[in-house]
């Protein structure tokens, strides 16, 4: 009986440590792809300052003349 409990012990281990390891690749999936949106969306908003800004300067230079 004690080695039963013994190993029914052990492969619940077992199946908690491939459980824990599947959601660990799961959220590092989920975190990578944050991070990517995070990176595209600082971009997108570099682009459109940058606009903003070359439309301001144009717009003083035309107000200058």
């Amino acid at each position: 009986m004690g080695n039963y409990i013994k190993q029914s012990g052990s492969n619940y281990k077992s199946a908690i440590r491939e459980d824990v390891l599947k959601l660990e690749m799961t959220l590092r999936g989920e975190i990578k792809d944050s991070k990517l949106d995070v990176y595209k969306a600082i971009f997108i908003t570099g682009v459109v300052q940058l606009i903003a800004i070359l439309g301001g300067v144009l717009a003083i230079v035309k107000f200058m003349q």
